[in-house]
């Protein structure tokens, strides 16, 4: 075997193994490890094919928010901080072009979705588990998940996903075992208690049916599932306590006398406003988001703000407040709407359920701050702008 040969199968073994072990409940060290092996093997690919290669210009509109980080340094204090930011967003500047380059290597697209269904049905079984065994612990099970699998919140994420991806083999392949995987993820995904999960997860759930179902049965099967989703909020503990915070709240602002996720959730809105407003145009700087964020939490009186150091949990709020209304808005528009609009001029349905999923999540996380959502929203951002259109069975040669 020559050196071109092995360095493109290492690539492309690598690809597959990725999105198996993202979603499986290790260490983020792992996917840390095969992202830096895959790095290295499309790095030498790259460059033995350094004279064939083309660059994609919809890829590299990708990878301006990196370039804007980079800039906040500029006006950074804590560059500690920035620049550990900063190495955990590699992947958004990275994977566009592992994809750019690789592409010419032939991606076995279906493989690599089977690859991360197939680990995603693994995590899922494994939660059905705890959520059998820990059912009456109510909001204790979101601690068990965190601490069993990891942040509720993502997984769930990560569920929705592997649902649509099922969704999409269906229609391509007329299989009824992904019609049932995608039921499963669904249901996997509520159970991870997370109220944005629960959500996105209702309104797949609602836009399928309009896919799947007759029109003469249409509104029975509609009915059905709200009903549904509404037994599973009045007798389903994990998800009972956390839509109950709604009625604990006397007005839509931080009450420092309720702790809740959802008066916490409310302070963190309230304290990046704040910030907004002091730095206008150019934000924080990339590095002094939690600088000003805990400055604004002690002026509130909100003691678990400023201790564990909460970002926004808004990823629209967290890019303004970091780099401005200038920086803020072009990294938003990179990472939400110019996708949006790719997806729709080429009628690219995996890359517009995975845009509006990651837009609905971002209301509620910080995505884009955390190892799991970056690595996540990095290499299905860049693997679906790849396909050509909403058919995969396309994309298999």
């Amino acid at each position: 075997m020559n050196t071109k040969l092995f360095v493109q199968k290492g690539a492309i073994n690598l690809l597959l193994l990725y999105p198996f072990i993202l979603t499986l409940p290790v260490g983020t060290s792992f996917t840390s490890i095969c992202f830096g092996l895959l790095t290295a093997f499309t790095l030498v690919y790259g460059y033995l094919e350094f004279k064939t290669l083309k660059l994609s210009r919809k890829l590299l509109l990708f990878t301006i928010p990196f370039f804007i980080y980079l800039l906040g340094m500029i006006n950074t204090d804590d560059i500690s901080y920035g620049l550990k930011f900063i190495s955990r967003n590699t992947t958004i500047l990275l994977f566009p072009f592992i994809f750019m380059i690789l592409k010419k290597a032939n991606i076995p697209f279906v493989l690599i979705l089977k690859s991360y269904l197939l680990g995603s049905l693994i995590s899922s079984i494994y939660l059905i588990g705890l959520f059998i065994y820990n059912f009456n612990l109510g909001l204790k099970f979101y601690v068990v998940v965190t601490m069993d699998i990891f942040h509720s919140t993502y997984l769930g994420m990560y569920f929705v996903l592997a649902a649509v991806i099922a969704l999409n083999f269906y229609f391509q392949e007329k299989k009824k075992t992904f019609l049932f995987l995608f039921l499963f993820f669904l249901f996997s995904s509520i159970l991870t208690g997370s109220r944005i999960i629960f959500i996105a997860a209702f309104l797949t759930t609602i836009f399928s049916c309009l896919y799947l179902t007759p029109k003469k049965y249409l509104y029975l099967v509609i009915i059905f599932v709200f009903s549904i989703f509404s037994l599973i909020i009045l007798f389903v503990p994990a998800i009972k306590e956390k839509f109950n915070q709604f009625s604990s709240l006397e007005k839509l602002t931080f009450d420092k006398e309720n702790y809740h996720s959802l008066s916490s959730r409310l302070a963190k809105i309230e304290a990046s406003i704040k910030v907004i407003n002091k730095f206008p145009l150019f934000g924080t700087g990339t590095g002094d988001l939690h600088k000003e964020l805990i400055t604004e939490y002690k002026k509130m009186d909100f003691t678990m703000g400023y201790k564990k150091r909460y970002n926004p949990h808004n990823q629209y709020l967290d890019n303004l407040v970091r780099n401005g209304i200038i920086g803020g808005g072009i990294s938003l528009l990179c990472f939400y709407l110019i996708p949006f609009i790719i997806a729709i001029r080429a009628k690219n349905k995996l890359l517009l359920s995975f845009i509006i999923i990651v837009s609905i999540v971002s209301i509620t996380e910080s995505i884009l701050d955390v190892h799991r959502g970056i690595v996540f929203y990095g290499f299905f951002l860049s693997f679906f702008s790849l396909l050509k259109n909403q058919n995969i069975e396309s994309n298999k040669k």
